[in-house]
């Protein structure tokens, strides 16, 4: 694992030490845990200010579009289509998937992975 030295106010490094005895972790470890966390924080922000789109924030924290939907929904930031509407897209998605590659009999319960191929290994599905 690389390695980065940081620079600490006494105040930040003594926040971190508390909260690593709260949680019984290495200050290292609530360290990278709370960066972790402020890296989601501005990527949320950037979805909430317009400036990246919800399947950016998704690919970037590493989530599926229903995961990230529902994580907005936890939080309170508005998403921009409802849970139905989403269900109706993947309606629509497992519709048009059906008909260009009827060998690959894929449903909802199988989901879909990047950079996966038709059976038929001529036609890329995403």
């Amino acid at each position: 694992m690389p390695v980065m030295s940081v620079r600490l106010s006494e105040k930040e490094l003594k926040l971190i030490q508390a909260l690593a005895k709260e949680e019984a972790k290495e200050k290292s470890s609530e360290a990278r845990e709370l960066m972790l966390d402020g890296i989601k924080y501005k990527m949320l922000l950037g979805y909430k200010q317009g400036r990246i789109s919800l399947g950016t924030l998704a690919e970037k924290l590493g989530l599926s579009l229903s995961e990230a939907l529902d994580l907005l929904g936890s939080l309170g930031i508005p998403a921009p289509i409802s849970y139905d509407e989403y269900l109706q897209g993947l309606d629509t998605d497992d519709d048009i998937f059906a008909v260009r590659h009827p060998q690959a009999n894929r449903t909802r319960s199988q989901p879909r992975i990047r950079n996966e191929t038709c059976l038929c290994q001529k036609h890329p599905l995403n």
